[in-house]
């Protein structure tokens, strides 16, 4: 849908940014993805090649360039965060994902509360260990905490800054989906569906420089506890 996608992230942005002419803000957090950087390179940092190979790539990095441009202009602070793959859910089991799109996260916590669970996987013929697409998942907690440091950092320094935000850590998605049969203890169907055009083979991050930026270490960067997050907010939400 690469209409929406535009509309939301690139005209978006544009209002947002217009509206910051009438108003005292001086630090905006700009929520990217991973997706704006060149397929094939399996470690990134943020001076690696951007070549967004989606729409929703290419949409965003629209939105990082407007938001540059406009912050020079403006003397407006900005942090570009990009997200890596986030997943889980709060502890309090307040806060979560409720969206329908196709996340693996999202569909294996549905899927094993079924009677008999079946996922479907985009691609098996990838060259990695088990041929299937290796992701850095991040806790959606460790965002969470990482953006409210950003802010204060910025405000702080007056510096803008754009930051890889993942553990650097790769993990595939048969991983991922053994974890969800081992926790769940149910057998997982696994039905192999063809590759989707716009996904990556394999990418995590380097995150370095958010280490350094906000002193920052990972709380949640644990497969298991990512796992159990995401079922039992599935579990709230069919209460």
């Amino acid at each position: 849908k690469p209409k929406k996608y535009f509309d939301n992230n690139v005209t978006g942005t544009k209002n947002l940014l217009k509206a910051l002419k009438n108003s005292t803000v001086k630090n905006f957090i700009f929520s990217s993805t991973a997706a704006v950087y060149k397929d094939g390179i399996y470690r990134v940092n943020e001076k690696t090649r951007l070549k967004p190979k989606s729409i929703y790539g290419r949409t965003k990095l629209q939105s990082e360039k407007l938001i540059k441009k406009f912050s020079k202009r403006n003397k407006i602070n900005y942090a570009i965060l990009r997200y890596f793959n986030v997943v889980g859910a709060s502890r309090s089991k307040k806060i979560g994902q409720i969206n329908k799109y196709d996340l693996l996260f999202k569909n294996l916590s549905a899927c094993v509360l079924k009677k008999t669970p079946n996922i479907n996987i985009y691609g098996n013929d990838y060259k990695t260990s088990d041929k299937t697409c290796i992701r850095d998942f991040i806790h959606v907690s460790d965002i969470s905490n990482i953006h409210i440091k950003v802010l204060s950092k910025i405000e702080k320094t007056k510096k803008s800054v754009i930051l890889n935000c993942g553990y650097g850590m790769g993990r595939s998605v048969l991983q991922v989906v053994k974890s969800f049969q081992k926790i769940s203890r149910k057998k997982i169907k696994i039905i192999f569906k063809p590759r989707r055009k716009a996904d990556l083979a394999a990418i995590i991050s380097d995150n370095r420089k958010l280490k350094k930026f906000i002193n920052w270490k990972a709380r949640y960067n644990n497969l298991p506890s990512m796992v159990k997050s995401s079922i039992n907010w599935e579990r709230k939400l069919r209460l």
